[in-house]
């Protein structure tokens, strides 16, 4: 048990606001907030246990204009409450953590498939207010998970609504697939036109011109 006025430290914790509503110790690096500011695109790659989870959740959280109201209750204290850029909490989030899918060559595309769907349908529930109700429809017509992610890009383009897509652990099931499956299995799925590939096209898309709704991105991996 610990001591009265003693923090706990949460080792391994990569879940922002439980840390802040807890009071757990928390190392306060929101200052590099700005910074990452600087550039629309990020490639985060850096060794297991460096906090990338953790750092996502604070990005996801700061930017999420869903939770505009919660500002003070999450940064109150830390240096980006004090200092808060004009961009905060002003995008529509879509987050995926790809440790969530399956690695395995059998199952590994249905279960990419069926975990995109799932972030997609989320997504929509969440922002349901910012879209038209004809929007609504057209999207969810859609029934691919990569075809459904290029309309809702094109959708939040057309409504003038600012998505921050952010991708965690982007290498995770491919890195098993590599480790477990060999070479050849892990090209079928980066190169060519592995589902995998497909999915990054879309995003290389959306950061190529004006014409969508992806207005930032920032992934993580090892």
């Amino acid at each position: 048990m610990l001591k009265p006025g003693v923090r706990n430290i949460a080792y391994g914790a990569s879940d922002f606001e439980d840390i802040r509503q807890k009071n757990d110790y928390y190392v306060d690096k929101t200052r590099f907030i700005p910074v990452l500011e600087q550039n629309r695109y990020l490639f985060f790659i850096r060794p297991r246990r460096f906090g990338k989870s953790l750092w996502a959740s604070i990005l996801e959280t700061y930017y999420d204009i869903a939770k505009k109201d919660q500002f003070e209750k999450f940064f109150n204290g830390l240096w980006v409450g004090e200092h808060p850029t004009e961009e905060r909490n002003s995008y529509l989030i879509l987050k995926f953590n790809f440790s969530a899918v399956r690695a395995d060559m059998e199952w590994v595309e249905q279960s990419f498939e069926e975990y995109g769907i799932g972030v997609l349908n989320w997504f929509l529930r969440s922002y349901t207010s910012c879209f038209t109700e004809d929007s609504m429809r057209e999207i969810q017509e859609i029934s691919g998970f990569v075809s459904r992610l290029n309309r809702i890009l094109q959708t939040c383009n057309k409504l003038n609504l600012p998505v921050y897509v952010i991708i965690d652990e982007y290498d995770n099931f491919a890195n098993t697939i590599l480790s477990t499956a060999g070479t050849q299995a892990y090209h079928s799925l980066t190169h060519g036109e592995g589902f995998f590939r497909n999915f990054f096209t879309v995003l290389k898309e959306g950061t190529s011109h004006s014409g969508s709704g992806l207005k930032r991105l920032f992934i993580t991996g090892v």
